[in-house]
């Protein structure tokens, strides 16, 4: 248990010394020195590019420098990135000696709360954080020993929902003792909303969770979940465990409030009751995680939980052009409810944004390419220049002009085209079809043998494989007369004439082929008859795949071009590459060059987050895509996706016409 310590003292009077302090507040512009001179609770609103971390810096040193022992501040943020980013720049102004301790994540640094008490949690000293894979696996086990794997209700992938289910209770702190009543509220709100809901999954969700946390406990571990969950209900529950942790600290220091969740939101606040020397840095326009837990409320209440509070605006962006932010000033001036800045730069209006139509994805991402390949031809770097999206699948068309045009790219926080698992499935049986007394379709039998599932498990297979090897024979040649029992030998004949049934036909496209391979196989239905979350776009991907097949003359520069796109993706040692990445992950980055393609209305905003009342955050998606822009933006929008007719989106029509031009700008350099 942590010793009962003294309420430490409220933050000194401010009385800054002329060195180093003079130094610190001589690089800030005024409004940031505003800030970070600040004491009591403060809000710094900082927009995008307007020097937020620089800030953050400024306020914890002069705190330091002014006499708070470094062992007693907190700074808190979400990525191990930005915390390692803060320690370099607190060590360069104050020196190692004088470096805070408390500098981290925030699931690190409740961690660390954790272990001084492990028995919040009914742990144990020495108790092991399990990472997302170690939790699915005892989460498999706990349901496995409940007999609930089989419950499919749920869909093709149980672990994944009631695992996600189970965070989600975590983040808003519901006990597993108290899941059952926390999830009949869910669905009677639900209901009463109008909303789907997957009644059964919860009700599996109200029996698994108890029990998995049993299963933790037992074995000494927590999840990432626990770390909040714990720490904070413990706080909430107890009076003098809260003071026990309030008291380590005289001030706390938060990066990126407009992303905190419930669990946060109180972590924090219950720490920061008794000093109120809290010092807040966000964006509300930059809220965009909603489906991680975060509540954007908690960042606007910021001047109700604490009346006396310092609101500074950060407005003077050092990243962008002035035509950039005029369009992102117009497009979240729709959201009502903002806070409110203005985004202003002193760096000229610079290069309009371009906005182009096109008829297909193809065209639009052949055309992006070579745009991207004008200005590498001008002296633009290729890691200068970013392709960023709504959807993972807008990836697709763009990652194959970049392959076919010979330009090096790196897929960000997603799975490369070729490397997804229908794709490479789609691949091995055409490649079978084509090719099935070929030594080289060993592997693609061996990779679709079970696959939907025939019963021809890992022992069946190496049985098969034992046999080609015996008799000199290809891997489908030895499942006509496998050695294997009836059930297995007959569904291994039934796998191998099936596949000889696809054999390629005089005059057939290699669009039709594996069509008919996908289909007769029943590969394709498998996906479509599957309930995962999943399914719908791996079906969706599968029917782009066979459209993508007829642009290729034959099969080889098919399978030629794909392991071509997949040594690229992998390719982690080469430098130099567009960025790939959706609008999500980009978050907190910035490009010289930014295109967006696929502002068509019902991908952006997205139509399924508009249904369920989230437009004002598809807003804020599409403020926060183009404000990754420095120099140059180029947004792109089809009139056909999916063989559907496109609406070009709504945000588009709200931009200040002297901001963008429609069409490529011709023969420009940009602006370095």
């Amino acid at each position: 248990m942590i010793a009962a310590l003294d309420p430490l003292a409220a933050l000194p009077a401010v009385h800054f010394p002329s060195f180093p302090s003079d130094d610190i507040l001589s690089s800030l512009t005024p409004t940031q020195r505003e800030a970070a001179l600040a004491t009591g609770p403060v809000l710094a609103l900082a927009g995008a590019g307007t020097g937020k971390t620089t800030t953050l810096t400024a306020s914890i040193a002069l705190r330091i420098i002014a006499g708070v022992a470094p062992r007693n501040i907190l700074a808190v943020t979400f990525t191990n990135k930005t915390a390692r980013q803060l320690r370099v720049r607190l060590t360069d102004v104050l020196g190692a000696d004088q470096l805070p301790s408390w500098v981290g994540t925030f699931h690190s640094l409740a961690a660390r709360m954790l272990r001084m008490e492990p028995s919040l949690a009914g742990l144990r000293d020495n108790f092991q954080v399990l990472d997302a894979d170690d939790s699915k696996r005892v989460l498999k086990r706990t349901m496995d020993a409940l007999s609930m794997l089989t419950k499919r209700a749920e869909g093709v992938d149980p672990l994944k929902t009631v695992g996600n289910a189970i965070s989600r209770l975590k983040d808003n702190l519901v006990h597993p003792d108290h899941a059952a009543s926390a999830i009949e509220a869910w669905i009677a709100a639900a209901q009463a909303a109008g909303r789907r809901v997957d009644v059964d999954t919860l009700r599996l969700v109200a029996t698994v969770y108890p029990a998995y946390q049993r299963e933790l406990i037992e074995t000494n571990s927590a999840d990432y979940g626990d770390l909040l969950l714990w720490t904070t209900g413990a706080m909430l529950d107890d009076e003098n465990t809260r003071r026990r942790f309030a008291n380590l600290f005289a001030g706390i220091w938060v990066d990126e409030y407009q992303d905190i969740s419930l669990a946060l939101y109180y972590w924090l606040y219950l720490l920061a009751k008794d000093h109120r020397n809290i010092f807040v840095v966000g964006d509300d326009d930059q809220s965009i995680f909603s489906f991680r837990g975060s509540d954007i409320r908690y960042i606007r209440r910021f001047r109700n939980d604490y009346s006396d509070a310092t609101v500074v605006r950060l407005e003077e962006n050092f990243r962008s052009t002035g035509h950039i932010l005029t369009a992102a000033n117009a497009i979240i001036a729709g959201d009502r409810n903002r806070l409110g800045k203005t985004l202003y730069t002193n760096a000229g209006l610079g290069l309009p944004i371009q906005i182009l139509e096109f008829d297909s994805p193809d065209e639009e991402a052949h055309a992006i390419v070579a745009d991207m390949r004008r200005q590498n031809a001008r002296g633009v770097p290729w890691g200068d220049m970013a392709c960023l999206y709504r959807s993972s699948h807008i990836s697709r068309a763009v990652e194959d002009a970049l392959i076919r045009n010979s330009v090096g790219y790196v897929l960000v926080g997603d799975q490369a085209y070729y490397h997804k698992a229908e794709i490479k499935d789609a691949l091995a049986l055409l490649r079978l079809s084509l090719f099935p007394d070929d030594h080289a379709s060993d592997d693609s039998c061996r990779r679709m043998l079970n696959t939907p599932m025939r019963g021809l498990g890992p022992k069946a297979e190496e049985t098969i494989a034992d046999h080609a090897r015996a008799t000199g024979r290809t891997m489908l040649q030895a499942c006509e007369d496998p050695p294997l029992k009836r059930a297995q030998r007959q569904a291994a004949q039934m796998f191998a004439a099936t596949i000889r049934l696809c054999a390629a036909q005089p005059g057939e496209s290699l669009s039709d082929q594996l069509h008919r391979v996908l289909h007769n196989t029943g590969y394709l239905n498998h996906w479509r008859n599957a309930r995962s979350d999943d399914a719908q776009s791996r079906v969706e991907s599968l029917q782009e795949f066979v459209a993508l097949t007829g642009s290729f003359p034959d099969a080889v520069t098919l399978f030629e071009h794909a392991a071509l796109a997949s040594a690229r993706a992998s390719d982690e040692d080469a430098k130099d590459r567009v960025t790939l990445m959706t609008i999500h992950a980009a978050k907190g980055l910035e490009f010289p060059l930014v295109y967006l393609p696929g502002w068509e209305d019902g991908i952006l905003p997205s139509a399924k987050s508009v249904a369920q009342g989230l437009e004002a955050e598809e807003r804020r998606l599409a403020y926060v895509a183009i404000t990754r822009a420095k120099r140059l933006c180029t947004i792109t929008h089809t009139r056909f996706r999916h063989g559907r007719p496109m609406e070009f989106s709504p945000y588009l029509s709200e931009l200040p016409r002297h901001c963008y031009h429609p069409g490529w700008l011709g023969h420009v350099r940009l602006l370095r």
